[in-house]
């Protein structure tokens, strides 16, 4: 009995663990798109692709950004040629027809879906 209580905790303890580290992971990655969709949008018109392309090259963990702005410009950059903007408008359409995962509670940065 001690050695599978043991193991219930110990799982227990595995499953909150990976809670925090999805929810740090999470929240960096919310905060680096909108730093991302900040600096595109202080571009002028047409630039903004040339500047999420300046972004992809400088900031690590990102090979692709599909932003709609909020003047319903679309910045589509990638850093590998066989992910085009067709296929990253594609994804973007895929995932807004389903239901929004719903985010974790306290302060958002913004109105967001997870998924």
């Amino acid at each position: 009995r001690t050695v599978i209580a043991s193991i219930q905790t110990f799982q227990i303890r595995t499953a909150d663990d990976y809670a925090v580290r999805a929810r740090v992971w999470y929240r960096g990655a919310l905060r680096s798109l909108l730093t991302a969709a900040a600096a595109v949008g202080t571009s002028s018109s047409g630039d903004c692709d040339a500047a999420a392309q300046e972004i992809l090259k400088r900031v690590t963990g990102y090979s692709a950004l599909h932003l709609k702005m909020r003047n319903g410009e679309i910045c589509s950059v990638s850093l590998d040629p066989h992910v085009t903007s067709a296929k990253l408008a594609a994804t973007a359409e895929r995932l807004s027809a389903k239901p929004p995962v719903r985010i974790w509670a306290g302060t958002e940065l913004a109105t967001v879906r997870y998924d």
